[in-house]
């Protein structure tokens, strides 16, 4: 019987949602890192590289030759960043800014947050000539070098002629101040321009996800970002050289980008709702059903008492079927 047929279909759903709830499906697995484990970092490594290969056939994005690298994890670097910082402040202009952490899970592709207490381990700094990759764990074992850096940091990033730009920046800036390197003016009162949320408004991602870095590259700057060091371990010492030049191309491609949606036309306004007018009385009750042969309509009321009716006895509400044969009184 159909109830019957009902009930073994619910039954199947049931099955079918407990069983994927207790594995998740292919490509949206967890997967937890235990510090150390270098072999399922490994595993991780490859999956990311193989996931950025697809580059469909766009030239690889990389940092023009006018724009210089610096590593910073000492005095001296602190002192030629924080002379940076001076001249971006006199003379106004953007700021992109990123971190890098060691990740300790995956899911859907993406590293979580480090763990409680590990902090990112880089920060990235780009402005239009120069990128200035701080390798935050070598600053933070010199007390005089991280106080420096710390200031020079709260000043750039709250002078009034310095844009900051981040991508999906409020996990970042929650790190930072989570680990103490936000202090004085810049903690909690920094409100960066978040591509991602503005390429988000202009009708860019997939399915009400947002759009990913690179994807944005691809589709507004015609270049392939390399995310194929994702997962590498941040917190290993001594930096590679591709670990540096990847770090740097994730803050100074934010600039290129922040141009590039800045000459988008904004989306249309989303058209208004539609809404219903519910009747309000008596001599409201209409319902239309323009499709059906049989159409209740409003008719006014009789004028007075004892009229004859021709088919049956005046409604008590003024309501008849429409169709039906109706005689007025005589005036």
């Amino acid at each position: 019987s159909p109830g019957i047929c009902l009930s073994l279909s619910g039954m199947c759903v049931q099955i079918l949602l407990a069983r994927w709830l207790a594995s998740p499906p292919a490509g949206r697995a967890t997967v937890s890192l235990a510090l150390g484990d270098d072999d399922r970092l490994k595993i991780l490594q490859a999956r990311a590289a193989a996931g950025s290969s697809n580059t469909n056939g766009l030239p690889a994005f990389s940092l023009p030759q006018a724009v210089a690298c610096h590593l910073v994890d000492g005095a001296d670097g602190v002192t030629r960043l924080a002379g940076a910082f001076e001249a971006l402040e006199a003379d106004g202009g953007e700021l992109g800014f990123d971190t890098e952490w060691r990740p300790t899970s995956l899911y859907d592709g993406c590293p979580a947050l480090p763990a409680a207490g590990s902090g990112p381990s880089l920060l990235q700094l780009a402005t239009r000539s120069e990128v200035f990759v701080v390798d935050l764990l070598a600053i933070g074992a010199d007390h005089a070098a991280a106080a420096r850096f710390r200031r020079a940091l709260d000043r750039a990033l709250c002078a009034e002629g310095v844009q900051v730009l981040g991508f999906a920046c409020k996990g970042d800036l929650a790190q930072l101040e989570r680990s103490g390197w936000l202090a004085g003016r810049s903690r909690g009162e920094i409100a960066p321009r978040d591509l991602q949320s503005e390429a988000s408004a202009a009708g860019y991602g997939v399915s009400r996800r947002q759009p990913g870095l690179k994807s944005l590259v691809a589709q507004l700057l015609g270049s392939a970002l390399d995310k194929s060091l994702t997962l590498s371990d941040w917190a290993a010492r001594p930096l590679s050289d591709a670990q540096i030049e990847y770090a740097a191309a994730d803050a100074w491609v934010l600039l290129p980008l922040a141009d590039a949606l800045a000459t988008l036309a904004p989306p249309p306004p989303p058209p208004p709702p539609r809404l219903r007018r519910r009747p309000s009385g008596p001599d409201e009750r209409v319902r239309v059903a323009s499709q059906r042969p049989s159409v209740w309509r409003r008719v006014p009321p009789p004028r007075a008492s004892g009229c004859a009716w021709r088919g049956g006895a005046v409604s008590p509400c003024g309501i008849r079927e429409a169709g039906l044969a109706l005689s007025s009184p005589s005036r």
